[in-house]
């Protein structure tokens, strides 16, 4: 199940985040930028999901479209809509945020990447083959430099350090129970 990250543990809001991106990518010249990395779109969104065991992180794509003469903000998360709750789809909506099919992205992906000029942002580390080689084939451009939340997520803000310091004292004391429990078991 899909869930929110609430901003006050983040430092920004999902919109903050999504307009810093349309920046990033129109300072670039980037026509498409497609998140492929679980973590990053967590991030990015502001939520947070049980799809993988011991990871808060939920199946999918989010794709960035960027028109030609607009600052209009077109993102696209493809997910199990089915997993995301109602409140959820009316935040991303008011955020700009269209949901898809998980697997719509394969079909989006053909029309997009062949408009004139496309050019691609995409984390050649974490992107799959089935969503690069149709670009390729598209002859679409890609933006060789790696995706803008890589160095984002290791910026912290203050939020985002104040949780961290945080966790930091709340494993202390989970290791020091153990390590007290571990020398009276013995």
């Amino acid at each position: 199940l899909v869930r929110p990250h609430d901003p006050k543990f983040c430092g920004a809001t999902r919109r903050e985040k999504l307009e810093r991106l349309l920046k990033e990518c129109q300072d670039k010249k980037v026509t498409l930028a497609i998140a492929t990395a679980l973590e990053d779109i967590s991030w990015l969104l502001n939520l947070r999901g049980s799809d993988l065991s011991m990871t808060p992180v939920f199946y999918g794509y989010f794709v960035l479209k960027i028109g030609k003469d607009t600052d209009e903000l077109k993102a696209y998360l493809f997910t199990n809509q089915d997993r995301v709750p109602p409140v959820i789809k009316s935040e991303l909506a008011q955020d700009g945020v269209q949901l898809k099919k998980y697997d719509g992205l394969f079909d989006e992906l053909s029309a997009w990447g062949s408009e004139e000029n496309a050019t691609v942002w995409i984390d050649n580390h974490t992107c799959n083959a089935a969503i690069y080689h149709p670009l390729v084939e598209l002859n679409a451009q890609f933006c060789e430099e790696p995706f803008p939340t890589l160095m984002w997520k290791c910026c912290k803000n203050a939020a985002e350090i104040e949780g961290m310091r945080n966790a930091h004292v709340r494993d202390g004391a989970a290791k020091t129970n153990y390590l007290f429990w571990l020398e009276d078991s013995l």
